[in-house]
């Protein structure tokens, strides 16, 4: 079968660029809410709570938001969630206050168990049976492009405009993301009926080893992504690099890890395999995770982070790939939002079990834990991978 052409005029393409724009919308508020919670006399535990919530929500909804984009259809759930994510932004300027703030983010964090499985079975099943990789290697591409910008335009926006300006920016860059949406999208819902109740679908995704494997492989790549944004910014500070020295470690893992997704997608769908990838992908995070705190110069460590982003981004696109290959299309949407929770889910721990560790033992210890856990991870990966045989992509 002849490889499909990805295309801004395509679905995966429009889906794509929907994708983009909402992230730049989405994360152009991610580092002002902080500053903006603290202007309206919130602590810093209040701050923290208030970051939590939104989390919190995304992984607690996201699988509830996979059965509903199976029931109701992709097309539809994304408008509802991309719609929500905009009106939480536009509501911002009203008021700073704790109790509103957290309104706000937990709609938001809705919003986002919404958008994220409905949009990942889209982009599965508009890129055709056999091309997964690719079509999941330009949407995490797209995904990670509006997570990068968008922070650089919200904090500029702000800079210039003040903070009520930035969020209406934010809600206005969002706003035509659904425009896109709602005039550009077919629908390509999976057959409701046909798929059976929610209670079906989900004990025929919880009955399949593969895609149990894959949630443990997403929960442990993004384990060590929250040990990663939790504690190396203290690791580094302590061996005396600069904040902007920070933040290009930083930099350095989100383009290692961007630039890999769509040359791994094709990769992996010309050799018609998955698991090699997501198994290596996992063991290199590990030994790059672990390596950090044995560095001690800049360069060094931007290298070791270098490996980190290379190895997240071959093992994530490898894993939705082979994700959206393992289930059929009725219970797709319910097989990502098990996905979206196991990522969520995995930040919130990584930060929150690390931490005693460190505190005891040191660094060396607490990024010991991400690493042999990606170690088992993979292991595991690896022996259901072998028991389902080949994975071969569903109509």
């Amino acid at each position: 079968m002849a490889a499909p052409r990805f295309h801004l005029r395509s679905p995966v393409g429009l889906a794509c660029l929907v994708v983009f724009l909402h992230y730049t919308g989405a994360y152009m508020r991610m580092p002002l809410l902080p500053l903006y919670a603290s202007a309206g006399g919130a602590g810093t535990a209040q701050v923290g709570a208030l970051m939590g919530t939104f989390m919190v929500m995304a992984a607690a909804a996201a699988l509830p938001g996979g059965v509903l984009a199976d029931r109701f259809g992709r097309r539809r759930l994304i408008l509802v969630g991309v719609g929500i994510s905009t009106a939480a932004s536009l509501a911002l300027p009203l008021g700073n206050g704790i109790v509103f703030l957290a309104a706000v983010l937990a709609v938001a964090g809705w919003a986002m168990a919404a958008l994220s499985p409905a949009v990942m079975a889209y982009i599965g099943e508009a890129g055709g049976p056999g091309h997964a990789g690719r079509a999941y290697g330009w949407y995490t591409t797209a995904l990670y492009a509006g997570m990068t910008l968008g922070p650089a335009c919200g904090g500029l926006a702000a800079d210039l405009l003040g903070f009520r300006v930035a969020f209406l920016t934010s809600g206005g860059v969002m706003l035509a993301s659904l425009g896109l949406a709602a005039r550009g999208l077919p629908e390509r819902s999976a057959p409701g009926a046909a798929g059976g109740g929610p209670a079906m679908r989900l004990a025929r995704v919880a009955a399949n080893p593969l895609v149990l494997a894959c949630w443990g492989a997403m929960f442990c790549f993004t384990f060590a992504w929250g040990v990663m944004l939790a504690f190396l910014p203290l690791y580094a500070q302590g061996i005396g690099l600069s904040r902007r020295a920070i933040g290009g470690l930083f930099a350095v893992q989100a383009l290692a890890n961007m630039g890999m997704r769509a040359p791994v997608g094709y990769l992996s769908d010309r050799l018609g395999v998955r698991a090699p990838f997501v198994t290596g992908g996992m063991v290199a995070f590990g030994a790059g995770v672990a390596a950090i705190p044995a560095l001690q110069t800049p360069w060094a460590l931007a290298a070791a982070i270098a490996v980190t982003g290379i190895a997240q981004g071959v093992g994530a696109v490898a894993t939705g790939a082979a994700l959206g290959e393992a289930i059929e299309p009725a219970a797709r949407g319910a097989a990502m939002g098990g996905y979206s929770t196991a990522l969520y889910a995995g930040i919130a721990a990584g930060a929150l079990l690390a931490g005693p560790v460190i505190a005891r033992a040191g660094f060396g210890a607490g990024f010991a834990v991400p690493a042999v856990l990606l170690v088992i991870g993979a292991a595991a990966f690896h022996r259901a991978a072998g028991r389902a045989g080949r994975a071969r992509p569903l109509p």
